[in-house]
């Protein structure tokens, strides 16, 4: 009987830790939980972009570490979050628009971004993404983006 209770235990945790990567589009003007954009990025994307129409998109993170490591794990094999096709369709418009990207976990925010990248290498691609972010991711993205019509822009963390 504890075996199965301990299997019972397993199968819950399992979906529980499934229910919180499940991506939610969040915007700008609802900043609660750690699914809302971090304000503080927000105002330092903003000002470096120096631009009237900055679009904010933020990438969820889930609020435990595993969930994050099997959100990042989809994300690597080529699974497409809210975010990350927000990010898309953003940068498919004929407008040439400035972009920051925010959330509570920089590995997501960079992951989203280099997804994004990958999928969008097409020429008719463009625009100005803004993304806090360390050394080694700057280095990562710059080297997979191949369409210079989309344009990186960092801010070191």
């Amino acid at each position: 009987m504890k075996t199965r209770a301990r299997y019972i235990l397993i199968a819950a945790s399992i979906l529980t830790v499934s229910a919180e990567c499940l991506p939610t589009q969040q915007t700008v003007h609802n900043n609660q939980g750690t699914n809302g954009p971090n304000l503080s990025q927000v105002d330092i994307i903003s000002d470096v972009a120096n631009t009237d129409s900055l679009y904010i998109v933020t990438a969820p993170s889930p609020n435990n570490f595993i969930s994050e490591k099997i959100m990042l794990a989809a994300l690597a094999t080529g699974d497409t979050s809210r975010a990350m096709a927000q990010l898309m369709d953003m940068l498919i418009t004929n407008q040439l628009r400035a972009i920051g990207i925010t959330g509570e976990s920089d590995a997501i925010n960079a992951a989203t971004v280099k997804g994004a990248l990958k999928k969008r290498q097409d020429k008719t691609a463009s625009g100005t993404i803004y993304l806090i972010a360390d050394k080694d991711t700057q280095q990562e993205l710059t080297a997979i983006n191949q369409n210079k019509a989309i344009q990186l822009f960092f801010i070191d963390k």
